[in-house]
């Protein structure tokens, strides 16, 4: 089973306020993942010891500019979260999560694969 990492936005994660994130993925491991699909959650990669949380299951995949991210992503990205809960958001998050930081992301100019998923599943210890 396929995994994707949520380092910083875990937090989110496992509150179920994130559905969606933004992916720097080669167009080759893209097409790894179908909707549909199951893969499992991690906290980080599991080559440096990241822990498994949970199952997430893929609801769409594809690629297209930051900017064209809806105002609504600011809840499903886990920003709104993250922003209410500050002490949760690790020292090295590299996006600001508040209103502005995430206007500021959206105006960065990349361009990513957005993958929306759905939550199956959250192990015990993780809630």
């Amino acid at each position: 089973m396929m995994h994707i990492s949520f380092g910083w936005t875990s937090p989110a994660v496992k509150a179920r306020r994130k559905t969606k994130t933004r992916r720097n993925w080669k167009d080759s491991h893209a097409r790894k993942f179908k909707p549909g699909d199951l893969f499992k959650m991690y906290d980080k990669d599991p080559r440096y010891k990241g822990v498994c949380f949970g199952i997430g299951r893929i609801v769409s995949l594809h690629k297209e500019p930051i900017a064209d991210m809806p105002d609504s992503d600011y809840e499903a990205e886990g920003f709104a979260y993250l922003h209410a809960n500050p002490h949760l958001v690790p020292k090295s998050m590299p996006i600001d999560v508040s209103p502005e930081g995430f206007n500021a992301w959206r105006d960065s100019g990349e361009i990513y694969y957005t993958v929306e998923f759905a939550i199956v599943e959250l192990y015990q210890e993780a809630a």
